[in-house]
Order: structure tokens, then C-alpha cells, then sequence
């Protein structure tokens, strides 16, 4: 099983709406799609399938080669802090250097614990986006021990327990707006993409009644969620767990027609400007705030050079496309000279095998 490219477009697909979520006019269209599309949830269901998917498969390595499971766990770990930590410290220390008071602390985001703080006092800030980083570094300090330690056996139990805890958490919480930034509110979206991983590693022979059963939970799912925006809510599974169903439908969906460019939809998905999208979405998601926050004092005496009408100029859109231009090219520069040459030093860990699915960045 090779490489799924199809991937990074989902992830662009993701990242174009957080972009819409946070820079455009709440009233436009595309802001109200990107409250029902919610982009962390696709990036926890990737997560879930790609990090279960190598820790199992390196599990099973182990075992053959009677390695230690720790010395799994510190390799896995520190694969994962060379692809997140240098990026997201950059992160913190921009945002510190051009406005020290953009949060009321920065000891959580140092170690992580951001969404906890959010949460108990109900704040935002300048980085409110990074507490889904938070929660990506928390699962993947408890799940490697789940994964790699737990009897086989058991593991499809754990999964589904996971993914039902995730659903409880989220009706037992009280607080509606800052409850899906915990994380045991986010298991259900770790949880289903973790559950496909194990279908397709331990229990492949099940993945064809797997996709079909995801072929008809998948659609469902797109129609109850137009449901609840249209008529209200009503009882249903909730949306976090809905478009996690989506999310598993593609993911299936990739792996059942592979690169084949005759399928429906392959196209669209092996775009070249939506890979490449993509593959810088993290550096994306990272600085759109703070280039966003930041840039109008560059901008300003740029414009002012520029021979255009002072409407054009002066206008939200002009301003919006000139910081996508800067923060894409900063993404692409910090994933090609910094994220990317960082991460590969991972290969010195130990010879690796040519790229599969479970080295794919997640």
C-alpha cells in the first residue's frame, strides 16, 4: 500500500475552510459553510487513521524483530516532534515578539496544555486556533501505550470504547461553546479514523464490508448534518462524529481505487495545487493569524507604491488576497526550508524502508 497522495487534498480542502472560518465576514457564505464543515474534525480523522496506522504497523515490526516497545514509543515520539514542534515553537515566538500580550499566558501553549486553559477561562486570544494542537500532542502521548501494549485481541474493543467515550464527552460536558476543545471530546473523530487503520493493517479481509457499510454511513451522515443546519437539531449522532463518517468514507474511498485515474472523483483529489496545498497546510494553519493580524503595516506602504485606485486598494478583498499571498508563501517556505529538512532527520534514526502509508506526515 502506497503513499495516499489524496490526503494532503483533503487536508487542503480542510485548511481552505479554517481560512474562511477566521478571515472572512461572518455574513458571506463560505463562513457559514466552514461552521458546518468543521476543519478540526477532518484533521482528527486523519490523524487517527495515519498515527494508528504507523504505530501498528511498527508493532507488528517489533514483534518480528523482538524490539522493546518503549524503544518504539521514544522513536515514534520524536519522529513526530521533529515534524510538529520546530514550526509550532516558530509560531509562538513570532507571535510573542510582535504582540507579548496576545494571550494571557504562554507557559500552556509551551507545553501544550492550551485547550485545558481556554477552556477553564473562557478565552480565545490571538492563538485560540492552536488548541487543536494541544490535542493532537495529548493523543499522541496516551494512544501509542493503547496501541502498542494493549493485548491484540482487545485492541477493536479499545477503539470502539474510545469512539463511545468520545460521544458521551460530549453530552456530559456542559459548556457548549469551549466543550469541543477538550479532548475527550474529540475522541469519536480520532477514534473512527483509528478504527479504519486497524481494519486495514490487523483486519484487511473485512475492509470491502467496511467500505460498503462507510458507502451508506457517509452520504447518511451528509444528510443529517444538512439536516440539523436546515430544520434545527434533532436527535442524531453529533457532527464532530458525522463528518468523522465523511472523512473515513474518503479515506476508504482512496485506498479501494488508489491513483486510478478512470474513478469518479480521482481527479479532483490528485489536483496538483490542492496536493500542494496540502502539503504546506500545517505551516497554513500555523501563522494565518498572525499574518493576518500582523501585516497591515507592510501592506500599507506597499499599496501606497502600487498605481491602482485607492478603492481597489482600500478594499477587504484586495487586503485578504494580499495576505494570502504572503502567508502561502511563507507556509511553502517554511515547509520547504524548515518543516521539511527538520522532519527528515528522522532518517537517521535508522535506515528506512521506501515511503509507505504509515510514514505518510499526519
Amino acid at each position: 500500500m502506497g503513499y495516499i497522495k489524496q490526503l494532503d487534498s483533503l487536508r487542503a480542502i480542510a485548511i481552505f475552510f479554517v481560512l474562511c472560518n477566521h478571515c472572512l465576514p461572518a455574513d458571506t457564505l463560505l463562513h457559514q459553510l466552514s461552521l458546518i464543515i468543521f476543519a478540526p474534525d477532518i484533521f482528527f480523522t486523519i490523524s487517527g487513521f495515519l498515527i494508528t496506522m504507523i504505530l501498528l504497523k511498527d508493532r507488528r515490526r517489533a514483534e518480528v524483530s523482538s524490539t522493546h516497545k518503549g524503544k518504539v514509543f521514544s522513536d515514534f515520539f520524536l519522529k513526530r516532534a521533529l515534524r510538529i514542534f520546530p514550526a509550532y515553537y516558530l509560531t509562538l515566538l513570532l507571535t510573542y515578539v510582535l504582540e507579548p500580550n496576545s494571550v494571557p499566558r504562554y507557559s500552556s501553549y509551551l507545553n501544550f496544555t492550551a485547550n485545558f486553559d481556554m477552556y477553564s477561562n473562557k478565552y480565545w486570544g490571538e492563538l485560540g486556533h492552536l488548541w487543536s494542537m494541544s490535542v493532537e500532542q495529548q493523543f499522541y502521548l496516551f494512544w501509542p501505550l493503547i496501541i502498542l501494549f494493549i493485548p491484540k485481541k482487545f485492541l477493536s474493543h479499545t477503539i470502539v470504547s474510545f469512539i463511545l467515550a468520545g460521544i458521551i464527552s460530549q453530552k456530559l460536558t456542559p459548556d457548549l461553546e469551549f466543550l469541543w476543545i477538550l479532548p475527550q471530546t474529540c475522541f469519536d473523530a480520532l477514534g473512527i479514523g483509528a478504527f479504519l487503520a486497524w481494519v486495514v493493517v490487523e483486519k484487511n479481509q473485512i475492509f470491502p464490508t467496511v467500505y460498503k457499510a462507510l458507502r451508506v454511513l457517509g452520504p447518511f451522515s451528509i444528510l443529517v448534518i444538512a439536516g440539523q443546519n436546515l430544520w434545527g437539531d434533532f436527535p442524531s449522532p453529533h457532527h464532530r462524529t458525522l463528518v468523522a463518517l465523511v472523512v473515513s468514507w474518503a479515506i476508504a474511498y482512496f485506498l479501494s481505487v488508489g491513483d486510478t485515474g478512470n474513478e469518479k472523483l480521482t481527479w479532483i483529489f490528485q489536483n496538483r495545487a490542492l496536493l500542494l496545498m496540502g502539503k504546506i497546510s500545517y505551516g497554513i494553519y500555523l501563522y494565518h493569524v498572525t499574518v493576518f493580524n500582523h501585516s497591515a503595516r507592510l501592506l500599507h506602504s506597499f499599496n501606497k507604491a502600487l498605481p491602482l485606485p485607492q478603492e481597489i486598494k482600500g478594499n477587504f478583498y484586495f487586503f485578504l488576497s494580499e495576505n494570502l499571498v504572503l502567508l502561502f508563501l511563507l507556509a511553502w517556505l517554511s515547509w520547504k526550508f524548515f518543516e521539511l529538512p527538520i522532519s527528515n532527520l528522522k532518517r537517521h534514526l535508522k535506515k528506512e524502508a521506501p515511503k509507505s502509508v504509515a510514514q505518510q506526515t499526519a
